[in-house]
C-alpha cells in the first residue's frame, strides 16, 4: 500500500534528483501490481426466479498481481434492493403470461423459467445504475418472449419474439374491445386473429391512432341510448362470466 510507494519513492532519493524520485514512486506503482490487489467490480450477483422473484448477493472482485491471486468478496443483499429485484422479475412475468393469453398462447413455457444475474455497477451513478439493470431485464424479457412465441410467422422485419408478441396482444385486444362494444363478432383468440388486428391497426396508422379514431366514432355516431345499451349487455356478459 502506501508504504510500498514511500520505499519505491525513497528508493529514487537515493538514487538522487526528480528524475530518480519519479522513477522510485513508478517501480513503486508497479510493486503493487505485482503484489497487490486492486478493486476492479463491485454490483449485484444472483438468480431471477421462484417465488421470490430474485435471490442473490453483493460481491466485489479484487484483481491481484503476478504474485497475488484474484479475490472476490460477497455481502449479503439488502431485502429492499433484493425484493425490488424480484417484484420487477414478478411483474415481468405476469405481462408477458398475460400477453401469450391474449393471443391463445399458454404460460406453460415459462414455468421454472430462471435467468443469471451479475452486473457490476462500480462507479456508476444511480442513473447510470438503473439504466444497466434496466437493460439486463430487457436481456431477460427477450428471452421469456422467445420461449413463448417460438415461430416467426408472425414476427415483422427486425422486431424481436417479444416485441412481435406485444404488437399481436396489443392488437387483439384493442380491437376485441372494440367489437365486443359494439356487439359485433371479434377476432379468434389466437396468433392468426392476432395478426389480422394488428393489419387493422396498420391500416389506422397505429394502435393509438385506432383507439382514438373509434372512440371518435362511437361517441359520434351512437346515441346515448345505444351506448346505455352497450354498456348494460357488457355489464350483464360479465356477471354471467362471474356467476352472478
Amino acid at each position: 500500500g502506501n508504504g510500498t510507494i514511500n520505499a519505491g519513492t525513497a528508493l529514487g532519493a537515493i538514487l538522487g534528483g526528480p528524475i530518480g524520485a519519479l522513477l522510485g514512486g513508478l517501480a513503486g506503482g508497479v510493486i503493487n501490481r505485482l503484489f497487490g490487489r486492486k478493486l476492479k467490480e463491485s454490483g449485484v450477483e444472483g438468480d431471477f426466479g421462484g417465488e421470490s422473484g430474485f435471490e442473490g448477493r453483493l460481491y466485489k472482485f479484487y484483481k491481484g498481481g503476478a504474485f497475488r491471486s484474484n479475490k472476490t468478496r460477497y455481502e449479503e443483499l439488502p431485502e429492499e434492493m433484493r425484493s425490488a429485484l424480484g417484484d420487477q422479475f414478478l411483474a415481468m412475468d405476469e405481462s408477458i403470461r398475460a400477453m401469450a393469453g391474449a393471443v391463445g398462447l399458454g404460460g406453460d413455457a415459462l414455468d421454472g423459467f430462471t435467468a443469471k444475474l451479475k452486473v457490476n455497477l462500480k462507479g456508476l451513478s444511480e442513473e447510470e445504475a438503473t439504466k444497466k439493470l434496466q437493460e439486463e431485464f430487457q436481456k431477460i424479457a427477450d428471452q421469456m418472449g422467445a420461449l413463448v412465441l417460438t415461430t416467426d410467422e408472425y414476427t415483422q422485419a427486425g422486431e424481436t419474439q417479444l416485441e412481435a408478441l406485444t404488437r399481436l396482444s396489443t392488437s387483439i385486444t384493442l380491437a376485441n374491445e372494440w367489437f365486443k362494444a359494439i356487439g359485433d363478432t371479434l377476432y379468434s383468440v389466437s396468433l392468426a386473429g392476432a395478426d389480422m388486428a394488428s393489419e387493422v391497426m396498420d391500416a389506422f396508422g397505429g394502435a393509438d391512432k385506432f383507439a382514438a379514431a373509434t372512440s371518435n366514432y362511437y361517441d359520434k355516431f351512437y346515441s346515448d341510448q345505444e351506448k346505455v345499451a352497450n354498456q348494460t349487455r357488457l355489464l350483464n356478459e360479465a356477471l354471467k362470466k362471474l356467476g352472478v
